[in-house]
């Protein structure tokens, strides 16, 4: 069997999906004691399970310190997608989120043997 007939249409539309990078940056300081003070009791696999709840839009991973930023990399169709999903979870009441899409994503993390392409430029 090749590799392209185990290629579902789940993972086509994923493919479609665009990589974004989100800075999420709190309204207040109390707003981030408060976002902060909501114990987490979700392990990693129970978290990405939530994520993937909102079509369009899954945020696959967040890097979060203790500053007044946090930020994510999310995939999704589009940054409207990624709103919704930030109000369905009810956190857009603690930060502004702003997106930046990413053309190249490269990880070690992923162990993938795909080149990446370098992002396309636009004309200065």
């Amino acid at each position: 069997m090749n590799k392209m007939s185990q290629i579902t249409d789940e993972y086509l539309k994923d493919m479609a999906m665009k990589h974004y990078m989100a800075v999420h940056t709190f309204f207040s300081d109390d707003a981030r004691r408060a976002y902060f003070a909501t114990p987490n009791s979700k392990t990693e696999k129970e978290w990405g399970q939530m994520t993937n709840a909102v079509k369009g839009a899954k945020c696959r991973q967040t890097w979060t310190g203790t500053e007044e930023f946090f930020f994510c990399h999310w995939e999704a169709e589009s940054e409207e997608a990624i709103h919704q999903a930030i109000r369905y979870f009810g956190v857009d009441k603690y930060h502004h989120t702003a997106l930046y899409q990413m053309h190249q994503f490269v990880s070690w993390y992923r162990n993938s043997d795909e080149i990446a392409p370098n992002p396309p430029l636009e004309d200065v």
